[in-house]
């Protein structure tokens, strides 16, 4: 398992409230105690509050090309995924590719 992987929070909160919905369960009273489960319901409050993270995005860098095709076009590409484009964005529009740096 990784522990960089970023996960959904709304996942971790699904299986949380599975477990207390278990829990609270007539037929499991006598597994678990209220303190376990008052103690999962706070845990699920944290995570709700928890600030969302940013993923890491790959660098890259626009290439400057130039096409002689009836008339002198410029344009560039995606040093990360070949992405041709006539104009120059923050972010490559096919692969995500951070270019804020390039400039």
């Amino acid at each position: 398992m990784k522990m960089n992987d970023l996960i959904s929070r709304q996942a971790v909160i699904d299986i949380l409230d599975k477990w207390i919905l278990r829990a609270k369960h007539p037929c499991n009273k006598s597994q678990y105690n209220s303190g376990e489960i008052d103690a999962y319901e706070s845990v699920m409050c944290d995570i709700e509050e928890l600030p969302p993270v940013e993923p890491e995005r790959k660098k890259g860098h626009w290439i400057v090309k130039e096409e002689d095709w009836r008339k002198q076009l410029e344009w560039d590409e995606c040093s990360e995924c070949g992405f041709a484009t006539t104009k120059q964005y923050n972010f490559c529009p096919n692969c995500g590719a951070d270019m804020r740096d390039d400039k």
